[in-house]
């Protein structure tokens, strides 16, 4: 009796560690910048020229503010060392179809089109789960700004451009 007690018990604990692990994206958007942020030491690779050794990125409320070997860290500023690594821009995946396709072989996640052959009012935007696996993969490997299309048709909708940093098509938390 109590080794198929404990049998049962082993069983249903597998059963709910399978279970809590199948749950929404746990990746949960930044917190709005409270103080500028300087990452240190790294080599920074700019978009519009070579690369600088032992460079400084400075961010202030969310936007870099200051690229290069040279730039005035504010004294209230948190420094990251980042010596030894490569500091590059976000990328921008302009043609994809995150958020509207979650398992391919299952019809009721994909939402890449609309029956018919024009859908100009068909919006992509209403369409994306935000809670997508893809969405923390796709952000983990640099994409942090994508172009979301439908498609299929002559005139498949409208596009939308995503940030891969939130949960809904209306900014943090609305």
């Amino acid at each position: 009796m109590l080794r198929t007690f404990q049998r049962a018990a082993a069983g249903l604990a597998i059963v709910w560690l399978l279970a809590s692990s199948t749950v929404a994206n746990p990746i949960i958007p930044g917190k709005p910048q409270k103080q500028p942020i300087a990452l240190v030491g790294g080599t920074v690779h700019p978009v519009d020229g070579p690369a600088i050794a032992g460079g400084i990125v400075l961010f202030d409320k969310g936007k870099i503010v200051a690229v290069g070997k040279d730039v005035q860290i504010p004294a209230n500023a948190e420094r990251v060392d980042v010596s030894g690594k490569h500091v590059y821009p976000g990328l921008i995946d302009p043609n994809t179809s995150i958020g509207l396709t979650e398992v391919g072989a299952s019809a009721a996640t994909i939402d890449t089109s609309e029956v018919g052959d024009a859908n100009p009012s068909a919006k992509a935007i209403v369409a994306v789960n935000a809670e997508s696996a893809v969405i923390p993969v796709t952000r983990a490997n640099g994409v942090l700004t994508a172009l979301t299309a439908p498609s299929g048709g002559t005139i498949a909708g409208l596009s939308a451009v995503i940030n891969m940093d939130g949960w809904t098509w209306g900014g943090h938390g609305s």
